[in-house]
Parts: structure tokens; sequence; C-alpha cells
């Protein structure tokens, strides 16, 4: 399996592995998060990456900018969404997905990497909702609300409240 930069000719491949991964309740506005990211001026910079073995995706990641609000310098990504077409799960492929994305976010000089997401997967990769940082809308779930280190530096642990770009932020998708 080959994970590399995503380009426009996986607009096809990104919306497969989407509609395949996600619940039906979900699929349609994950879908339409995950481009509308792609295209937000105030996401970027966007880093999409695809899993590809044979020539066929066999998952997608996307990280975007997100800011917060008391920490004008901290550099702060958020993962959303991460999918593997479901013949593929359980093979290692959304962990190897997420570590390349956070070296090449590392190499940026990227501070910290949010997400929201299924506590014990993302606990795992080396996220902990064991923070002070608070999401842009109330959650049914807090412990849902992660954050992992990704730079040795004084941001960490300061906490704050994250904003996000114009894509993420409807409260209804939080």
């Amino acid at each position: 399996m080959k994970i590399r930069a995503a380009t426009p000719d996986d607009h096809d491949a990104i919306n497969e592995v989407i509609l395949d991964a996600f619940d039906s309740s979900e699929r349609a506005v994950v879908a339409k998060v995950a481009f509308d990211l792609i295209g937000d001026a105030t996401a970027q910079p966007v880093l999409a990456l695809v899993a590809e073995h044979s020539g066929k995706v066999g998952g997608m990641i996307l990280f975007s900018r997100v800011w917060v609000e008391e920490q004008a310098a901290c550099s702060c990504f958020i993962l959303c969404p991460l999918g593997v077409h479901p013949a593929e799960q359980g093979h290692g492929i959304g962990g190897r997905l997420i570590e390349e994305g956070v070296q090449r976010l590392q190499s940026l000089g990227a501070d910290l990497l949010f997400v929201l997401g299924d506590p014990k997967y993302y606990g795992n990769h080396g996220f902990s909702a064991d923070h002070n940082y608070e999401p842009p809308y109330p959650l049914a779930y807090p412990e849902a609300w992660m954050v992992r280190r990704l730079n040795v530096n004084e941001h960490f642990g300061r906490g704050g409240k994250v904003r996000c770009s114009r894509s993420l932020e409807s409260e209804e998708l939080w």
C-alpha cells in the first residue's frame, strides 16, 4: 500500500471510499465536507492523502487548518475525515494514513492536531482527550474531542477555544 498526496484525478475514488466507508446516515455529509474543505480558502493549507494499492484507492484522509483563539502563533490542524474502504479495514491503513499525515504536518512546523472521533481508535494513534482545548461547539461526547502534540513548543497545554474553517463551522457537524 502506497500513501501519496491526493490529486484532482482522485476525486471519484475519494468519493467512493467515503460512500462505502461511512454509514448511510453520514456519508453524504462527510463527502460534502471533504470536498468543501479542499476548496475552502479558510481551511488552507489542506493536506489530502490517499492509500493506493495496485492503482486502486482504498483509503483517504484530510487535514485542514484550525486556530486556537488565544494562541495566534500556534499552527494547528484538524483531521477530518478519515475513511478506509470496508474491504481494506483492519489492515492498518487508517493508522498509516494518520502517521504519514502527522509526519508531513510536522515537517511543515505544525504544533497541534485535533480530531473529533472514537477515543479508543484515535487514542491508539497518539491522541488524547486530556487537554484544555475547547471545541468550536458544545459536544454530546466531549471525550471524543482529542489532540495530538506534533512539535515540542510552548503552545501545548495552554489551551483555548478552537476555531475552524467555514466548511466546518456548522454546529450540526459537531
